[in-house]
Parts: structure tokens; sequence; C-alpha cells
């Protein structure tokens, strides 16, 4: 189902694939400590995508969304 989160999601999709689980990096932490932005990558076999957000989850989440549209799952 696509009401399922994108992290949990992108997970799925390469399971189903038997491919290698999405890898996470966080890239940079930038800001001031109360307005901190995060920039997350996911790789995806030979794909990249970025994510940023107030915190490593947010960041994460959108990184596994951008990702989804760059396999075209959106």
């Amino acid at each position: 189902g696509s009401h399922m989160n994108p992290i949990s999601r992108l997970a799925q999709i390469q399971q189903a694939k038997k491919e290698k689980e999405p890898e996470y990096t966080l890239l940079t932490e930038r800001g001031l400590p109360r307005r901190r932005e995060f920039v997350m990558q996911v790789k995806v076999g030979n794909h990249t995508a970025e994510g940023t957000g107030t915190n490593k989850k947010v960041a994460k989440r959108n990184a596994a969304e951008n990702m989804l549209e760059i396999l075209g799952f959106k």
C-alpha cells in the first residue's frame, strides 16, 4: 500500500526485488542549534537522493520519498 511511510516502503520494495536495503547517510547538519537543518542521503543501487528536515527522522523520510519518486513509485 502507498499509505505506508516512505522509509518502510522503500525497504519493502528493495526486499521484494531481492536487492540491498537502502543505505542512509547523514551528509550535513547546519544552522543554529534551535533551527537545525539535517541533510540525509539515501542510496539504492546506483541511485542517490537527498532529503532535508528539522531533525534526522524528517530528513530521512524526505530522502526516502525523493528516492521513491526517482524509482517511479510516486
